[in-house]
């Protein structure tokens, strides 16, 4: 292997009909073409599964708490506390309110989240 860097194939999927034969000719190939030696390869096989992931078809985590959502939007509660609330990003969250149509902007004469406990401690708005 004198005269060649160690070339490493790193082959990663995350579900189980994707195949690591394909992908593992599409990275020979690339070596070959660019003559840069054997091939050593890392495999890995991982479960794609998620927390937070939908369900069923069409459905979004914040699905199963419209109500609260709408009704902490309506009392002032901002978007920050609400996605920590329901464990999911902000931008899932902005997405997910567009998507079903729901009005981001919180009443500011009110922030109830803003002395809201969040994980036993007191949250800081920004």
């Amino acid at each position: 292997m004198a005269g060649h860097p160690k070339v490493i194939g790193y082959l990663r999927v995350s579900a189980q009909d994707q195949d690591l034969e394909k992908n593992k000719a599409a990275i020979l190939s690339f070596a070959n073409n660019r003559k840069l030696g054997p091939v050593e390869w890392l495999e890995e096989k991982v479960s794609g599964v998620k927390l937070g992931r939908p369900k069923g078809p069409g459905q979004s985590k914040p699905d199963q708490f419209q109500p609260e959502i709408e009704a902490l939007l309506k009392n002032g509660s901002r978007l920050k506390f609400i996605a920590m609330r329901y464990n999911v990003s902000n931008a899932t969250l902005i997405n997910w309110l567009k998507k079903n149509n729901i009005d981001k902007a919180p009443d500011r004469s009110r922030c109830a989240a803003e002395n809201s406990m969040i994980g036993g401690e007191r949250h800081r708005q920004s």
